[in-house]
């Protein structure tokens, strides 16, 4: 049976050599080539032809991992990946594989910076934001167009290749910012991912568990203000690689 990732941007990359890593036959599709793909589709999902050609001879493919990244960060960009380019490869997907599980990759931008304490999946998202109310408008669409799904909202991604963010996090200018993060790991996303598709979590929020303040990275007094927790009811299901970014940073 094969997998099939849909999106092949940095992160559609790293999910695919973690499948790949549990020897699980993976199908990559995305606008640009992908020289590290074995099996790889080269897509627009605004353009106007169709797929099915191409996907024919993937007969096996049973689960679908959406892994979508716009351009630019732009309300016009962000609808045409995630409104219309999703319908579109949605509605073609959906007649060549009407039993594949489908794996949408949401973000927890959909909560309001209003919304504040413990955010769980009981919790209904109001978003503030162009970003937020696009996904959410996006996952709303995905759950008409998919019989079997799930949505997986993600909090704030790090990894050692994302230096700038990383950066930023230890700045000493922005010690005192007030903002709660929360975080996940790429490497512990690409397990929640799988996680979600394999058990059929219809919604599940992908964060650590472990919100911060930079001013704890500084050693400075913790402001309890606007305390912000996303903590899903799946995260005792999974082990994470690493269980907080204070303590993946004292590994680097």
């Amino acid at each position: 049976m094969d997998s099939l990732i849909i999106g092949a941007g940095k992160l559609g990359k790293r999910f695919y050599h973690y499948l790949k890593k549990n020897q699980k036959s993976v199908v990559t599709l995305s606008r640009s080539k992908k020289k590290w793909s074995t099996h790889h589709i080269q897509y627009d999902l605004l353009g106007s032809s169709e797929i099915l050609s191409k996907l024919i001879k993937f007969s096996t493919i049973n689960t679908v991992f959406i892994v979508l990244a716009p351009t630019n960060r732009n309300p016009q960009d962000y609808r045409n990946i995630y409104i219309e380019g999703l319908e579109n490869i949605l509605l073609q997907l959906a007649e060549q594989y009407p039993e594949a599980h489908y794996t949408l990759l949401s973000s927890t931008s959909v909560y309001g910076k209003q919304q504040c304490g413990l955010l769980d999946e009981k919790v209904q998202p109001e978003p503030d934001n162009f970003r937020g109310e696009i996904l959410l408008e996006a996952e709303q669409n995905f759950k008409k167009l998919c019989n079997n799904f799930s949505i997986v909202r993600a909090s704030g991604l790090y990894s050692k290749e994302r230096t700038r963010f990383v950066m930023s996090l230890l700045a000493k200018e922005k010690a005192e910012d007030p903002k709660w993060l929360n975080m996940i790991h790429e490497d512990d996303l690409c397990q929640w991912l799988e996680a979600a598709a394999n058990n059929q979590w219809p919604l599940s929020i992908a964060s650590d568990g472990e919100p911060l303040q930079r001013s704890r990275l500084h050693s400075l007094e913790i402001d309890m203000t606007n305390y912000r927790e996303f903590k899903s009811q799946y995260l005792h299901q999974l082990s994470l690689k690493h269980s907080s970014f204070a303590d993946w940073l004292k590994c680097q």
